[in-house]
């Protein structure tokens, strides 16, 4: 979709197409695998093999940091270069920290949330006996916290939120980019 945005300091509008549900889908998947090739591999080893908090807390700290460090300092995620997205605040500018943090927010709430799964699953005595993905599965399903589940099911309600706002909004903006007033656009 296109819109014209009236700017005061230019005398002709400026044409802005924004980037719409599935190229945004597509480029979360793609940020997956980008950092999945390292996370995946360490996590895999760490469930079964490793069962090291060190080793969680850096898988941890490279999931959390990956998209805020890259629309932070290049305004785009590799997923995003890769669809020819970028995200934009409001003076159409690369978004400066605290717009970013913001943009992010939901995103960084479930990472902690499941940084903090993984951690009360590595503090259980009987975590020390998975050592298939069938154990993993049946420990996961005996030793699933309440509290991992509430904040999990909370936060996936407001990501379905945050997509609806997406599909019903003419800029494409999500209820993640409305906080942070950001918008994800096509780059020219």
């Amino acid at each position: 979709m296109e819109t014209n945005i009236e700017n005061s300091t230019i005398e002709s509008p400026i044409i802005i197409s924004y980037g719409g549900f599935w190229e945004r889908f597509g480029a979360i998947l793609l940020d997956g695998l980008a950092h999945g090739i390292i996370t995946i591999p360490l996590t895999w080893f760490n469930l079964f093999t490793w069962k090291s908090q060190m080793v969680n807390v850096i898988i941890s700290v490279i999931i959390i940091c990956y998209k805020p460090f890259l629309e932070y300092k290049w305004g785009t995620t590799l997923g995003k270069l890769a669809l020819d997205l970028k995200v934009v605040n409001i003076d159409l500018q690369k978004p400066n920290g605290t717009e970013i943090l913001k943009r992010n927010s939901f995103f960084i709430a479930s990472s902690i949330i499941g940084f903090i799964a993984t951690y009360i699953m590595f503090n259980n005595p009987d975590f020390q006996y998975v050592t298939t993905f069938s154990d993993y599965m049946q420990f996961s399903k005996e030793n699933r916290e309440t509290f991992t589940t509430i904040f999990s099911t909370l936060i996936g309600i407001l990501i379905l939120i945050d997509v609806c706002f997406l599909i019903d909004d003419v800029q494409k903006k999500t209820l993640h980019d409305r906080m942070a007033k950001t918008f994800v656009i096509r780059r020219k």
